[in-house]
């Protein structure tokens, strides 16, 4: 947690090229390291500490630029590992995810994106399975309006977000 503090303090650092995830073995003490966030481009950058475990500790959820260099993208995958899912379909060409949320039964994923108009950010909702597509939540104010911040209830069936 006291890691996970200080990444959060230096927000516009660029990071590692890959997510690995360090594991124990049956409590013995020793613990390996394997990556889990698939074949990397060299350009590749994992965004300014976004990823998490969801809530099941079964997947975690992370944005990266594996497609295009400096396009942000919203991707799960397996702790097993495997080749990790694109969860966000950004429509536009440089649009963005900029910050996401797992529901607490570790069923969806809601996340903030420019993509349907270029500098306004909407709030977004994909199933963390990847199937179906991103519905959006966030109804805008007039043709700027966006959201800049979210966070979901405890038993997740509220979200609350700041819209500008």
């Amino acid at each position: 947690i006291i890691s996970r503090l200080i990444q959060r303090a230096r927000p516009a650092l660029r990071l590692i090229m890959c997510v690995f995830l360090l594991t124990s073995i049956s409590g013995a003490g020793e613990f390996f390291s394997r990556k889990i966030s698939g074949t990397s481009p060299d350009f590749m950058d994992i965004s300014h500490f976004q990823y998490e475990f969801t809530p099941d500790n079964k997947h975690v959820v992370f944005i990266a630029d594996r497609n295009t260099d400096e396009k942000f993208e919203l991707y799960v995958v397996p702790v097993m590992g495997e080749t990790p899912i694109r969860l966000d379909n950004v429509a536009l060409a440089n649009g963005d995810v900029y910050d996401f949320a797992i529901t607490p039964d570790s069923n969806w994923v809601l996340f903030t994106a420019d993509s349907e108009f270029d500098g306004r950010v909407d709030l977004f909702r994909v199933a963390l399975s990847g199937a179906g597509s991103p519905v959006r939540l966030n109804v805008p104010a007039h043709s700027s309006a966006g959201v800049s911040e979210l966070q979901i209830s405890n038993n997740g069936l509220d979200v609350v977000f700041k819209g500008t």
